[in-house]
């Protein structure tokens, strides 16, 4: 069902491109697949790109023109998260003994800061340690996009001061080694002492901060789900996942449904 709010707005920008407009009427098939092209590579949620192409049909109807379905248009179904499969895991410390000290420490800031692999490596202290924060260049992160996550509580600075006496003016990759070299190494030593699905130590950092933003466990942790939460609540957990979802580098809420649930 499409509200008369969301008719009227794909009313106005289509209106105030001709171009657009022009498109529709003529090539309305391929203008679909573009659009939805488009919203998928602005990182839109599933829900958001369905609800669009439901105003687009129902502009096209108008028009006489019949656009293609989401099953047409390749449009997956909505994820919905399984709360009782949680991927959060604890370091091993007696499994990445058997690393690197440079090795050791990426792993330890990929836990402590939810930082991705690529980023523990690339990490430069004498850049990145800030009084009350780590900052994290555009060149380090994933689609390059800086960003900042807070120092909290003294084993985050306790880590930082080890990665400063071994990395110095430096980065976590050996000198000898490009970033490539370093990642494969990485990737072997880690199989080799058994650690698997690193990613876990971003899941186990998002649920921390999600307890300390909220006060309550998330959902994959047995907490309260969205339809048991009040008004009240709804509003701090969204509020909390977007937080999160920043310090993640995502900047979309509905991604931290896979790190705490709905």
């Amino acid at each position: 069902m499409i509200t008369l709010s969301l008719e009227r707005l794909l009313l106005v920008r289509i209106i105030k491109k001709p171009k657009k407009w022009r498109a529709l009427q003529t090539t309305p098939n391929k203008h679909c697949y573009a659009l939805r092209d488009h919203w998928k590579a602005q990182g839109l949620a599933i829900a958001t790109i369905k609800n669009r192409l439901a105003c687009l049909r129902w502009l096209g109807e108008k028009i006489g023109k019949e656009l293609p379905d989401n099953r047409k248009l390749e449009i997956e179904n909505r994820k919905y998260s399984d709360n009782s499969v949680n991927k959060a895991q604890e370091i091993d410390f007696k499994a990445i003994s058997d690393l690197t000290d440079r090795q050791a420490l990426a792993i330890q800031l990929q836990r402590e800061f939810g930082l991705r692999r690529e980023e523990s490596l690339k990490f430069q202290p004498s850049y990145a340690i800030k009084e009350h924060k780590i900052e994290l260049k555009s060149s380090w992160t994933k689609g390059g996009r800086p960003r900042e996550i807070p120092i909290l509580n003294e084993r985050q600075r306790e880590l930082l001061e080890k990665v400063k006496e071994v990395a110095g003016k430096g980065s976590l990759i050996e000198s000898e080694k490009s970033y490539k070299q370093a990642m494969e190494h990485f990737t072997t030593r880690c199989q080799r002492a058994g650690i698997k699905n690193v990613h876990g130590f971003r899941h186990a950092y998002a649920q921390d901060r999600y307890r300390q933003l909220t006060g309550r466990e998330c959902p994959k942790n047995g907490g309260l789900t969205s339809k048991q939460l009040t008004p009240e609540q709804k509003q701090q957990d969204y509020e909390a996942r977007m937080t999160i979802s920043e310090e993640l580098g995502h900047g979309r809420e509905d991604v931290t449904v896979n790190y705490l649930g709905r």
